[in-house]
């Protein structure tokens, strides 16, 4: 699976936990995801940031993990 794709797809499961709409993500991409298979992804929600990763079934290959913070608003 690509990268992106993978990326892409913890969005979409993060969007039902927090809103996506203010956010800065970084994305460490990690070992390749070879299909088919299996994959657990793990997700730590604070107010400050939120971070996750995505690893195979048994927990011992980091496919990818992140940090997403929220943007503030800054008005002058």
């Amino acid at each position: 699976m690509n990268g992106m794709l993978a990326k892409a797809r913890v969005l979409a499961q993060l969007e039902a936990l927090i809103d996506i709409q203010r956010i800065s993500i970084n994305v460490q991409f990690k070992n390749a995801i070879y299909l088919p298979t299996q994959v657990c992804f793990n997700v730590k929600l604070s107010q400050q940031k939120t971070t996750f990763n995505l690893m195979n079934s048994e927990q011992r290959v980091t496919h990818l993990s992140g940090v997403i913070l929220p943007i503030l608003n800054r008005m002058n």
